[in-house]
């Protein structure tokens, strides 16, 4: 994904990239549940760390530009040049982070770690999962009930490594995980990541409105952070509504 990424900044690529690298962090995450003596997951993730960031910076304004696009066909232009300004920018330095890397720190696999991969069997990585996704669950119901600000995003990534987890696991054993609990995770997923994307592109229309803006067009923003804010607590009930569902079925 990163080479296609350096040929032509393919879209599909850093969405591709950064879901690939959250599944990395997610199994680093299981294999340090599973072996907490011989492994450090944010030691092993550390040489990735950096493109991730990168990646996400991109991702996040494209993520931007793609949901104000759904909301107007034309929105503010101050906010579009600032957005494809920083794109720019943003592609620019994700391109540039091989040049900055030794070679042999592109292979994160190696040495230390790919050993304590080697010596975990196939009944460790079953049960280790099975703990592992109890461990995410019940931080997910610590969290719905905490008034902590980011619990939703927290929320999110822990059905996002629940669900790498069950998308390993089921390679090995194919009935790892209910057809119909993971159905449920990956919708309350893509709710919670649909309400992620408006977080985000309001973050950045607040962050971008100049003082040139036009009065017409200051206008359409307000009315755009309206319609924003309410399809975000309209996700945020669906979420609510179906995570508990998914948490007393368990």
């Amino acid at each position: 994904h990163y080479i296609k990424i350096r040929k032509g900044h393919e879209e599909e690529a850093i969405h591709q990239l950064r879901v690939t690298l959250k599944k990395i962090n997610a199994i680093f995450k299981l294999v340090a549940y599973v072996a907490p003596q011989s492994f450090n997951a944010r030691l092993a993730f550390k040489p990735l760390k950096e493109i991730f960031d990168l990646s996400g910076a991109v991702r996040d304004l494209q993520i931007t530009h793609q949901v104000l696009c759904q909301y107007q066909m034309v929105y503010n232009q101050n906010i579009q040049k600032s957005i494809s300004e920083q794109l720019v920018l943003a592609i620019g330095q994700l391109v540039e982070w091989k040049k900055r890397k030794p070679s042999g720190q592109l292979f994160v696999l190696a040495g230390t770690p790919a050993q304590c991969l080697k010596t975990i069997s196939q009944a460790q990585w079953l049960r280790g999962g099975v703990g592992y996704i109890d461990h995410l669950f019940q931080k997910i119901e610590f969290l719905m009930n905490s008034q902590k600000k980011d619990k939703w995003h927290r929320i999110r990534i822990s059905l996002k490594r629940i669900r790498f987890v069950i998308d390993c696991a089921s390679n090995m054993k194919k009935d790892f995980a209910s057809p119909e609990e993971y159905k449920m995770i990956g919708l309350v997923g893509k709710l919670l990541g649909d309400w992620h994307d408006r977080v985000i592109a309001v973050e950045k229309i607040r962050s971008h409105a100049t003082e040139s803006t036009n009065a017409m067009q200051m206008k359409d923003d307000r009315e755009l952070l309206r319609r924003m804010g309410r399809d975000r607590r309209s996700l945020l009930a669906a979420s609510r509504f179906y995570l508990r569902n998914l948490l007393a079925n368990r």
